[in-house]
């Protein structure tokens, strides 16, 4: 496998590393970004395995691979050469373009080496003088957009030699149908060895798998060109109606991958030293989402997994389907996307995620893409809400690099809504599709009913805002810890404004003790009902400042970090789960 490839100078490439798990692979990037270039350059990391070396088996695994890729001749020059002038992938730069290393951690150096018979070039190692490096040997095929394209497998007859020798005798206005003759030849003689040489049960099983994808059975296959522009199969189906003719360009397509992976995996069961190293063979895919319907995409990327997983594949793709990409990166996938800066490609590394790929593919702003889309909170009054307004100011300024960002994404709904009814409508069976593109936010003293699968959190603190804060104004009052003395200190912004102990105590200390006495008189004769309430929302608003400051000390409390950590564990996968039905990056929160 290729490990990593480093690249000092190709085209738009210049000093890149890029760096290659051995499974599931994935480029994506705007045209121009040099995607088919990184796999030309990986094909060209290999040489064809040489077939007399192996056992009759192996050598027909081999013959399938390289009849597969048979649409053109697959050296990279002629793939590089751009128009019928040079065309230089590094002009004025010489010596080594880029690195390779391979499993082993081996590398190879490789130079441009330009043709002296035409105006071309080629890649080639830079083998050292006395040196024992050799170009390693791997079964690749590579699937272009014409469907199919190799580069690690070579064509026995040179054309263009041919074709070289030819220009004395023959008119120039007849040399292109003979090079077009030769190349048919060439092409139809290997394609009718597919299905000689494809033991019966894996053309069974490419079989298989195409109907399980499409509900299409196969009844006999074989292989032809078609016109100058591919080659694919050729078949009959038990629909009437439905064959290789009427089939759609993605159903064509896709069993022509398939029947790249059965001839890898026929590779892979043929060979007898399966242990020597951990990739057996490279799978290379150009636009892998082209002409398949998005569930044919993803199906097929899970297909190629479960492939790469008991074949030791390893899997480099390009693609620019949001669906396929977004699956990827849930995977966990090595998803590369590359940025076009204008003379140079810079890939975008840092907190990927589908947001970010579908803003840079549909070349959009950040903003451009919000279009003022933020995340809904609901919580249950005003006091919640001034709560949890000083800790997001609280966490902001612990966590300054990124959460200042994240807050930007939120909408607290200026609502007063009891806890029964928040949970009458988060638990909903038909309102939750609605309303589970927001966050509910409790009072802490609804700890029992917190359901992060209903979007349901609960403030920290265990109890109701105006319980919690005047039982924690009675331990500051008496400063029965040394923290709580700071709250009182002469520069304290409470004390500038005015709250001085004796304030204190006789505004909202004695006032709440008034209040629990005119409660239970209420209770006595059952008319306390709602009165609680009322009450503190009024002692809370006439002192609004001074409880925002208690709670902002609340906060600051080394006793109560554990309680907030937990509360932010909860809302950060809040946010995970609604940021992206609101076409908010989710990395936002790393």
């Amino acid at each position: 496998m290729v490990k990593n490839l480093d690249i000092l100078k190709y085209r738009k490439l210049e000093n890149l590393t890029f760096n290659f798990n051995q499974q599931i692979n994935l480029i994506s990037g705007t045209n121009g970004t040099c995607k088919t270039s990184i796999l030309y350059l990986v094909s060209n990391s290999y040489q064809k395995i040489v077939k007399t070396k192996v056992a009759k088996e192996v050598q027909d695994c081999l013959n399938i691979i390289q009849d597969i890729n048979t649409l053109m001749n697959p050296k990279i020059e002629t793939l590089t050469r751009g128009d019928k002038e040079y065309n230089d992938p590094a002009p004025n730069y010489k010596g080594k373009l880029f690195e390779v290393t391979y499993t082993d951690d081996s590398t190879l150096d490789f130079r441009k080496h330009n043709s002296q018979s035409s105006d071309r070039y080629s890649l080639k190692p830079a083998y050292k003088k006395q040196g024992t490096d050799k170009l390693p040997e791997m079964p690749i095929i590579y699937l272009g957009l014409s469907r199919l394209i190799s580069y690690g497998e070579y064509n026995d007859i040179d054309v263009e030699r041919i074709k070289k020798l030819l220009e004395k005798k023959i008119p120039d206005e007849h040399l292109s149908t003979v090079e077009a003759i030769l190349n048919k030849e060439i092409r139809d003689l290997k394609l009718q060895n597919i299905k000689q040489k494809l033991p019966d049960n894996y053309q069974q099983e490419i079989n298989e798998i195409f109907n399980d994808f499409t509900g299409i059975t196969v009844t006999e296959n074989t292989y032809h060109k078609v016109a100058n522009l591919k080659h694919r199969a050729d078949f009959k189906s038990d629909i009437q109606g439905v064959d290789s003719n009427t089939i759609s360009a993605g159903e064509d397509n896709l069993y022509m991958i398939i029947t790249a992976l059965i001839s890898l995996k026929f590779y892979y069961e043929a060979i007898q030293t399966k242990e020597i190293s951990p990739i057996q063979s490279i799978l290379l895919i150009d636009e892998i989402d082209a002409t398949l319907h998005p569930s044919y995409q993803v199906k097929l990327l899970k297909l190629i997994r479960d492939f790469s997983e008991k074949y030791k594949i390893q899997f480099i793709g390009t693609s620019h389907s949001l669906s396929l990409l977004e699956y990827s990166l849930d995977m966990k996938d090595n998803v590369i996307y590359l940025l076009d800066s204008g003379s140079t490609v810079v890939p975008f590394s840092k907190d990927l995620d589908i947001m970010s790929i579908k803003m840079f593919l549909q070349e959009q702003t950040a903003m451009q893409m919000k279009q003022n889309s933020k995340i809904p909170i609901f919580t249950e009054d005003a006091e919640a809400r001034m709560m949890l307004k000083v800790l997001f100011d609280h966490y902001a300024e612990a966590n300054i690099d990124y959460f200042p960002g994240v807050i930007r994404n939120f909408h607290i709904v200026e609502a007063n809504l009891s806890s029964e009814a928040l949970l009458n409508i988060f638990n909903d069976y038909i309102l939750s599709n609605k309303f589970l593109r927001s966050i509910c936010i409790l009072d802490g003293d609804q700890h029992s009913r917190k359901s992060l699968t209903n979007n349901i959190i609960v403030l920290p603190g265990n109890d109701n805002p105006e319980a919690l804060l005047l039982k924690y104004l009675t331990d500051v009052y008496d400063e029965t810890q040394d923290y709580y003395k700071n709250f009182w200190d002469a520069t304290s912004m409470v004390i500038k404004n005015g709250y001085q102990k004796s304030v204190v105590r006789r505004d909202i200390i004695l006032k709440h003790e008034e209040i629990e006495r005119g409660l239970l008189q209420l209770k006595e004769i059952s008319k306390s009902k709602g009165k609680r309430r009322e009450a503190y929302k009024k002692l809370f608003n006439e002192h609004h400042y001074f409880f925002n400051e208690l709670f902002k000390f609340w906060v600051k409390d080394p006793q109560n970090s554990k309680a907030i950590d937990s509360f932010f564990k909860d809302f950060r996968s809040m946010f995970k789960k609604t940021a992206l039905a609101h076409g908010i990056r989710v990395t936002l929160w790393p």
